[in-house]
């Protein structure tokens, strides 16, 4: 199985992640769900000014001689 891993960093601002930052609109709801229906994980680090970092996981799609072109996903 291969892995493809993103991983976006800066040293900006920050927010705290026990805040109510993730209740207060879609947006971060929208991309969970969308990483949900593709199996992918999406994980959020950051602290009042130390910066954010994001790291998106998903498996990758792999094709063999013996699927005879079927896709399969891990």
């Amino acid at each position: 199985m291969l892995r493809l891993m993103l991983q976006v960093k800066d040293n900006g601002q920050g927010f705290d992640m026990e805040s109510n930052f993730f209740d207060t609109g879609f947006g971060f709801l929208g991309i969970r769900e969308r990483f949900d229906r593709i199996n992918a994980q999406l994980t959020v680090h950051s602290q009042p000014g130390e910066g954010t970092e994001v790291i998106i996981s998903i498996n990758t799609v792999t094709m063999n001689s013996h699927n005879h072109g079927v896709i399969n996903t891990h």
